[in-house]
């Protein structure tokens, strides 16, 4: 986003402008001129989520000459313009751990910045009875969820904003973790009997084998 000069500026006359760069909002007036003369850099008016405004540059990759707001900036030849590049830099945030519950375990704030993937470090805690599940943005489980290890990519968008992802749980007696299902207990029991039954079916017919050899 930046300014455009529809206005006829006259060979004798010279342009500053603001160029967004990247911004999502925001506006900030051009400048004219006399070449030979300097002005004053003007602050930045842009908006860009997730960053924060760090300077003005000639050059869009940061490559060029830097100003800072407040600095004087001359005017470039007659009939030119001198376009200045917002240069962002990404807000950090911390991502905290709750163990929503957990009887024991401790982990530390992750500090990520906006944009970069955020490797999330293996679980710490533990709960009697329960297998961990995985992380959500909400206490209950109706948020955003994350797995174990997995990655999380700008979970805020302000300058040390703190999220918290909280641990989540499942009974570890129905816990399967090779699948991430569950079993369901009646249905193990009726496996488990029919199984029983089954095999007691086969052992009949041995049984009655040693019964005639004993007579």
């Amino acid at each position: 986003m930046g300014n455009t000069i529809t206005s006829n500026i006259g060979q004798a006359h010279a342009v500053i402008a603001y160029n967004g760069n990247h911004a999502d909002a925001g506006a900030v007036n051009s400048t004219i001129g006399e070449a030979g003369e300097s002005a004053q850099v003007a602050d930045n008016g842009f908006t860009r989520k997730g960053y924060t405004f760090a300077c003005w540059d000639t050059k869009p990759d940061g490559s060029g000459t830097v100003y800072k707001p407040g600095e004087e900036v001359a005017y470039p030849a007659e009939g030119r313009i001198l376009t200045l590049y917002a240069q962002w830099r990404p807000i950090t945030y911390k991502v905290r751990f709750d163990g929503n519950g957990a009887a024991s375990g401790t982990m530390a704030d992750l500090t990520v910045a906006y944009d970069a993937k955020a490797a999330l470090p293996a679980n710490r805690y533990a709960k009697s009875g329960e297998t961990f599940a995985g992380w959500n943005t909400k206490a209950d489980g109706t948020g955003a969820a994350y797995r174990n290890k997995g990655e999380a990519t700008n979970l805020a968008s302000s300058q040390d904003d703190v999220v918290v992802l909280y641990a989540q749980w499942e009974d570890a007696m129905t816990a399967m973790p090779e699948t991430g299902g569950t079993v369901n207990d009646h249905h193990m029991l009726k496996t488990i009997g029919g199984g029983a039954c089954l095999f007691g079916l086969i052992l009949i017919p041995f049984a009655r084998r040693r019964m005639r050899r004993s007579r």
